[in-house]
């Protein structure tokens, strides 16, 4: 042990790179020398949910001197629903999980083996905590998150993972998703910045009067928001639209009204500094019946550094001439694009295009849906994705990367098969 204590610093930094968080853990309790090292690595990315104890774990580090070793931070803010084990749709997700777990016996062991008396146990602790969530204070909450969030110095990533169900906590859970945004950007070091959430309608009564209110105070905070986007190089933007709730029956039902649309493109165009943006956007109505973000292509942000684009809308309708003039926006810096579940129309003139307008290091597209005419219908083109090992996909990438000026035949109606590849056009 004295041996490994004399080793220089640099060396058991190292060495600890290579252990998991338990080890490492465990490491910090052997000897003041390796307790530095191991504190680096065990407090590197703080995780945490929206609970008191987890909040009191907070204020305690952020008045430590292990504060300056948190370079990430995760909250998980999602809103307990008021679910009883006797709901219909915790019968039905039982089930669920009984009949998927009975298929999958040959492969994997059961979903879980708890005794009854630790199940009861869980849905008891499950109800505390909602009975504390039901105590939330927008103020109290996000006022100490703010402080004790402020206090970590060296924080350059930041996650908010944020779900909900509308119910009774939707205006207090709304109004700390905008107070955890607005906190984690507006400490300017941060850079990278990964939000996955359902919008503020999806969470709170539409006749609580309590809508108006929201809008006031995102009207007020609108200002700190963008100052927090212009820093950041790095989105991740994972957004559910409209209102989610559960029906008498125990069904998931989804209805969209475009208000996160609003919010989202306010925000990205002011994300100036982007290098990289991954957008997940849902409307939450049929695919191709709405089109929430066809301002986004109609009048596109400013992104003079991007490099990487990932969209995936869910069923957006954007046309494929609407779509090029976007992509070309940033066809100077941009080297890798994602595109997927997009409804646009004529897929087989973007797809000829694409390479026309921009010089692609890498690229994938995934559920791009065509019109066929004979059919009056769309079609999806990639169903496994342009990255999918097999002639045809692999072809329409070389394709799209320019490695070859032979586009396949494309397959722009159902009767055509999923064989080999057709051979090149003009062949």
């Amino acid at each position: 042990m004295d041996r490994l204590n004399a080793l220089p610093p640099e060396i058991l930094d190292e060495i600890a790179k290579y252990l998991d968080h338990t080890t490492l853990k465990n490491l910090r309790l052997v000897s003041p020398a390796l307790r530095k090292a191991a504190d680096t690595n065990v407090f590197q990315h703080f995780y945490m949910a929206m609970f008191a104890k987890c909040l009191s774990n907070l204020r305690v580090l952020s008045r430590s001197p292990l504060a300056h070793h948190v370079k990430s931070f995760t909250v998980f803010s999602d809103v307990l629903p008021e679910w009883n084990r006797s709901d219909k749709f915790c019968e039905k997700w039982q089930i669920a999980i009984e009949q998927r777990t009975q298929r999958a016996m040959h492969r994997s062991p059961p979903g879980h083996k708890f005794t009854e008396q630790q199940l009861g146990q869980a849905w008891h602790d499950f109800h505390c905590l909602r009975e504390e969530q039901l105590r939330w204070g927008w103020g109290d909450i996000t006022v100490r998150f703010r402080e004790y969030f402020f206090m970590l110095p060296n924080v350059t990533e930041a996650r908010v993972m944020f779900s909900g169900f509308q119910g009774k906590p939707g205006h207090r859970s709304s109004s700390l998703e905008e107070g955890y945004r607005a906190s984690l950007g507006r400490n300017t070091q941060v850079a990278k910045l990964e939000i996955q959430g359902l919008h503020t309608t999806a969470l709170c009564s539409l006749g609580s009067g309590w809508v108006p209110h929201v809008q006031q105070r995102w009207a007020a905070r609108y200002p700190v928001l963008v100052e927090a986007f212009s820093h950041l190089t790095d989105l991740t933007l994972s957004v559910t639209d409209g209102s989610i709730q559960f029906t008498s029956d125990g069904e998931l039902v989804s209805h969209g009204d475009g208000e996160a649309a609003e919010e989202t493109l306010q925000l990205l165009r002011s994300a100036k500094s982007l290098k990289k943006l991954v957008l997940a956007y849902n409307n939450g109505s049929i695919a191709g019946s709405q089109s929430y973000l066809r301002a986004l292509f109609e009048d596109p942000p400013h992104w003079p550094l991007l490099e990487r684009l990932d969209l995936n809308l869910s069923g957006e309708r954007v046309p494929h001439d609407l779509l090029l003039e976007f992509l070309s926006s940033m066809a100077s810096t941009l080297s890798a694009l994602a595109l997927r579940k997009i409804l646009v129309g004529d897929a087989g003139e973007l797809i000829k295009q694409i390479p026309k307008v921009l010089k692609l290091r890498d690229v994938c597209l995934g559920r791009i849906w065509h019109y066929c005419a004979e059919h009056d219908d769309f079609h999806d083109l990639f169903v496994r994705g342009t990255d999918y090992r097999a002639p045809y996909e692999q072809s329409v990438r070389a394709y799209l990367l320019a490695e070859t000026l032979d586009l396949p035949e494309l397959r722009l109606c159902p009767t055509m098969g999923r064989g080999d590849a057709p051979p090149p056009q003009g062949s």
